[in-house]
């Protein structure tokens, strides 16, 4: 069986709808799961992972009917504003910041990937991490760590022109 964990890369955070999208499977995953993005949990699955008895327990095989209107609603908004566009736009131009930063300071910041706004990059240690994500909190710009060393970029998909530029001026003045 083969499931996919969409919970954080899930509507268009990598810009396609789901990230495994990008990895050109011959044959879909058995399941998915999201969240995150989405406002709400849930999964999707083949039908042969049906419960040959379902409707038994019903929270778990119907859902919410209001988180199901809800996630409709947010996926209506996403489609109707083409945010995976402007996630695939925003994740080049922070993506080309951040590298362009690696290129200069090498010693301190590595290791960038991504795909779309879901990036992250590697800074030489822990010190250094700790006063870059100081640094660009206090700019606005909203950066989390992950591990010793890492930093993950995960901006909002309603991320705007003008903001993009803001984030990529900042980025290149550290």
């Amino acid at each position: 069986m083969f499931i996919v964990d969409e919970v954080q890369t899930g509507l268009y955070s990598t810009g396609d709808t789901w990230a495994h999208q990008a990895w050109q499977l011959d044959d879909a995953p058995d399941i998915i799961t999201f969240s995150k993005k989405m406002l709400t949990g849930g999964f999707y699955y083949k039908p042969y992972l049906t419960a040959p008895f379902t409707y038994q327990v019903f929270n778990t095989w119907m859902g919410d009917a209001m988180r199901s209107i809800q996630l409709s609603t947010v996926i209506d908004t996403a489609q109707k504003n083409n945010l995976g566009e402007r996630a695939k736009e925003a994740g080049a131009i922070l993506f080309a910041g951040l590298q362009e930063l690696s290129s200069k300071h090498s010693s301190l910041i590595s290791n960038v990937r991504g795909r779309g706004t879901f990036l992250a990059f590697d800074c030489s240690n822990l010190e250094t991490r700790t006063a870059l994500t100081a640094k660009t909190l206090s700019h606005g710009v909203n950066v989390g760590v992950s591990g010793e060393v890492s930093c993950r970029l995960r901006p909002a998909l309603t991320l705007a022109p003008d903001t993009r530029l803001k984030c990529s001026t900042l980025l290149k003045s550290l």
